[in-house]
């Protein structure tokens, strides 16, 4: 059996999110969570990412929790007709999670 490469366990999610890049601006509205932890998460959306670009994702607005996290992009999947990202949260996201 492989080894899990995790620092922190994930919990199954299908919140909605909305990715920004790093100056404010909306990148998409179409996006979820898959999974999340304190370090990262797995998140879907049709709109195409690069690895290693910084992200800011937030729940939206009317949702029972606001949530801003940033972070970088760390891998990319193709699950036609959308894309999975692996992203790493900031170390500041980290901090303030504990």
């Amino acid at each position: 059996m492989p080894s899990e490469r995790r620092q922190a366990a994930r919990q199954s999610s299908n919140v909605p999110l909305d990715f920004y890049d790093q100056d404010g601006r909306m990148i998409t509205a179409e996006g979820r969570f898959i999974n999340v932890s304190t370090h990262g998460a797995l998140v879907e959306s049709r709109q195409r990412l690069k690895r290693r670009e910084s992200v800011r994702l937030r729940v939206p607005a009317g949702s029972p929790s606001a949530l801003e996290l940033t972070g970088r992009v760390v891998w990319v999947r193709t699950k036609d007709p959308v894309f999975w990202y692996g992203i790493r949260f900031d170390a500041e996201n980290a901090k303030s999670a504990a």
